[in-house]
């Protein structure tokens, strides 16, 4: 509804390129062709190409055979299956060949920087999702980076739910549909204008960039009041305490130190201050989940977020943030519970109510993004 159409007009006459990068078996780029040959007709006759990519060249295999079992096709509606598909004597479905021609597979590994899949081609849409949270946050970082490279000017870049990396900054965030995604502007600002991405703390799920009110619909546009969600940084729509606390000098010191890179020692010293200075303070176990997980060590951010809302069983940032961490784990289950936990909270809160511990993150945008979050859920648990 939003990204294709104003492609469509853009890539008229030269063509739409697209790229589906860490495709796995294939459904993502296929159902893409599907989506073009159904509801852009005019799109995928004009020279519309998928072009995808994955590491794993048996993945590849299957992918170019175009073969699936019923695993693949939940939360798909029939109509689509009966118009694209025929059924197989061992009752896999075979995607039909005139949809499985427009996508062209191809190795490639992402973690071997620069990318350039397509020998210099720039892409109009560029789609990595569900693939980075395998990587360490800094080469994560590095591949975002090499990826805006290969978008052409104008075009979109969609990462995963649970993604959101500094380098995201270099893109304007745009929202809708209960989720962000990026587009490269048309002109790159003056080196006197340019704001160096720094190292933030984000909680997945959630936009690094301030959202641009460029092709936002009125029903997408936040409360004129609330800004688009930015890093974490620091707590919102709560009162300044009188006196600086031990707990808001060791907070302070572990920001300051991941602001400039250092987030192993952020996560050291959060630690250590909490256990010598017997912190008993949610904002401390939330911010040592947000460095852990960064430094790779999920386990420890699930454990420090149990720990912040053992404190506080109202942090609707500590609900969130579970649920995308379960749902990057593929507990798709405890992601809905978490998920519903928040949306019960954000349930009586004005649309305008900024979130505590979520930057400018309001409670009307929050709410439209777990609504949606739930119904992705409920469509693969089907």
């Amino acid at each position: 509804e939003r990204i294709l159409p104003d492609l469509g007009s853009s890539a008229r006459g030269r063509g739409l390129r697209i790229w589906c990068a860490g495709c796995s078996t294939g459904e993502e780029p296929y159902s893409l062709a599907i989506l073009l040959r159904d509801e852009f007709p005019e799109i995928a006759s004009a020279d519309a190409t998928i072009l995808a990519t994955d590491v794993n060249t048996d993945f590849l295999a299957r992918a170019v055979e175009a073969r699936y079992t019923a695993w693949s096709f939940r939360g798909v509606e029939p109509e689509i299956i009966e118009r694209h598909f025929s059924r197989l004597a061992d009752g896999r479905l075979e995607l039909h060949r005139d949809i499985a021609r427009m996508v062209t597979f191809r190795t490639c590994n992402l973690a071997r920087l620069p990318l350039d899949p397509a020998e210099g081609i720039e892409f109009d849409l560029v789609l990595c999702r569900n693939v980075l949270i395998y990587f360490s946050f800094k080469l994560a970082g590095e591949v975002i980076d090499s990826l805006i490279n290969t978008v052409r000017r104008g075009g979109y870049m969609v990462v995963g739910h649970a993604e959101a990396f500094p380098a995201l900054q270099k893109l304007e965030a745009l929202y809708g549909k209960g989720t962000f995604f990026y587009r490269r502007p048309l002109v790159d600002p003056r080196p006197s204008q340019a704001r160096r991405p720094r190292l933030t703390l984000s909680i997945p799920g959630l936009a690094v960039s301030p959202v641009s009110p460029a092709l936002l619909t009125p029903s997408d546009k936040a409360p004129a009041n609330a800004a688009a969600p930015s890093p974490v940084r620091r707590r919102t729509s709560v009162a300044p305490r009188a006196r600086r606390s031990a707990a808001d000098e060791a907070l302070d010191e572990a920001r300051t130190l991941a602001d400039k890179g250092g987030i192993e020692e952020g996560l050291r010293l959060l630690s250590d201050r909490a256990e010598r200075d017997n912190l008993v303070d949610e904002r401390v176990f939330f911010l040592l989940a947000i460095l852990a997980d960064e430094s790779g060590r999920a386990e420890d951010a699930v454990r420090y977020l149990k720990k912040a809302l053992f404190l506080d069983k109202g942090l609707i940032a500590g609900h969130y943030y579970l649920g995308t961490l379960c749902e990057r784990d593929g507990d798709a289950k405890a992601a809905s519970r978490h998920f519903r936990n928040a949306g019960r909270l954000l349930a009586d809160l004005p649309d305008d109510r900024l979130l505590p511990e979520m930057g400018d993150m309001t409670a009307g945008r929050l709410r439209e993004i777990v609504e949606t979050r739930m119904m992705e859920l409920e469509a693969v648990e089907k």
